[in-house]
């Protein structure tokens, strides 16, 4: 069996920043941003759920992110910090935002803490595939 592996994916900052819902396939996305302000860096989503399907990924590490706010981009920019304790606020929120997607989306998405939820991930996306 051949498992594909996706290893860093902003997804909850992704949320947070432009609202984008990674159980949506990625033409939605698109048409739903089409117009919006957002940078030439971060135009153009990528991913959404088909298209993980569709490259037969099986497993997506998903990070926490947030940037210091003196290097904020622009605007667009909320997921910034001004000291320590802002920053553990920040990652609580996306920490947060994983566990409520997987509570709202259990047909697609799980959290892997062990070697059995991770066998349990893997039974589940040979029969999607």
């Amino acid at each position: 069996m051949m498992v594909v592996v996706d290893s860093h994916e902003d997804i909850a900052w992704n949320w947070f920043t432009f609202g984008r819902d990674y159980t949506l396939p990625v033409e939605v996305t698109r048409q739903r941003e089409a117009g919006a302000a957002i940078p030439p860096l971060a135009q153009g989503a990528l991913l959404g759920w088909a298209e993980w399907l569709l490259g037969r990924v099986a497993v997506v590490f998903a990070t926490l992110f947030a940037g210091p706010l003196r290097f904020k981009t622009g605007d667009h920019d909320v997921v910034c910090y001004v000291d320590a304790a802002d920053a553990h606020r920040l990652y609580s929120a996306q920490l947060d935002f994983y566990h409520r997607w997987i509570e709202d989306h259990p047909d697609k998405f799980r959290l892997i803490r062990s070697r059995k939820d991770l066998e349990a991930t893997l039974a589940t996306w040979l029969a999607l595939t």
